[in-house]
């Protein structure tokens, strides 16, 4: 009978136990909560509306991109016929319509230089209801895992998450809306013109040997990477007499060899974006070799 007390009564005190740990982990958990709110208030640095936002500058791989919002659509001032991914901008303007730091380092730093913030590793600019907005971002902090941080004309640090450098990490033709081939696996006609002047049509129904070999050297073709843009820079990639594939009467590719092995341009229908190509096995080299004869 005390045996059965006993084990009651040590029974009781585990449920008392673990309630105790539930309760204190709640509490624990709301007061986080809490101090994460307050923490998240406290450190809110600006605030932008997407709509009002007209204007980008940034550094990208060394190099400083400009966008302007310009009748609806965005474009890049240095060359406005070049096609912006809207998509890609709106990723930019979502990251930074609100910008907050993960603390406040220093309310009024004497020396911006301690921060790398005079010499900044990168600078992002906004226009929002036509006025510049200028923002500074100094050297990395592992401690933090981000970077100070400042407005210009004021001498408040933050550290600031370094997913707003990240975002603006990327290469210069995932800004643009590339173009895309036509489904050439599923072309019932192809006419092909070479540099010299060889022609080969054929429907894709009935191929000789070589018209197959054709074929299959221009269904593998992937676009590899942009290169360039306009009409003006086609003679420096050999474009301006190219070799000439046109796709079911419609599509039309160009193409010309470049002066390093296994390089070949290409312009899509009447876009002047220039490309590189890439192709799977040994395609490429058939390519080139149609491309030449």
């Amino acid at each position: 009978m005390k045996k059965q007390a006993l084990i009651l009564t040590l029974a009781i005190a585990l449920c008392i136990l673990l309630f105790g740990i539930y309760f204190a982990f709640l509490i624990h958990n709301s007061a986080k909560e809490n101090a994460e709110k307050d923490q998240t208030a406290r450190t809110l640095v600006t605030r932008f509306t997407s709509s009002d936002i007209s204007g980008l500058s940034f550094n990208m791989s060394g190099r400083e991109i400009t966008l302007r919002r310009r009748n609806g659509r965005w474009i890049l001032p240095e060359n406005e016929n070049l096609p912006v991914n809207a998509d890609t901008v709106k990723t930019l303007i979502d990251e930074i319509e609100i910008i907050t730091a993960i603390r406040v380092i220093d309310e009024d730093a004497k020396d911006l230089s301690e921060y790398r913030l005079d010499t900044p590793v990168y600078t992002l600019k906004v226009t929002a209801h036509s006025k510049e907005h200028v923002f500074y971002f100094g050297e990395y902090s592992k401690y933090y895992d981000g970077y100070y941080f400042c407005a210009k004309d004021n001498s408040k640090v933050y550290i600031v998450s370094s997913s707003y450098v990240e975002t603006f990490n990327f290469e210069f033709e995932e800004l643009l809306e590339n173009d895309t081939l036509p489904d050439i696996s599923s072309a019932t006609h192809i006419d092909f013109t070479s540099l010299n002047g060889a022609s080969y049509s054929f429907d894709t129904e009935s191929l000789t040997k070589e018209e197959k070999r054709l074929w299959d050297a221009l269904k593998s073709l992937e676009i590899d990477r942009f290169i360039d843009y306009g009409s003006d820079k086609y003679g420096t990639y050999f474009l301006l007499s190219p070799a000439i594939a046109v796709i079911n009467k419609t599509d039309r590719l160009r193409f010309a060899e470049g002066e390093e092995e296994d390089i070949i341009y290409l312009l899509v229908n009447d876009s002047e974006m220039i490309y590189t190509v890439s192709s799977k096995d040994d395609s490429l080299a058939i390519l080139l070799e149609f491309i030449n004869k």
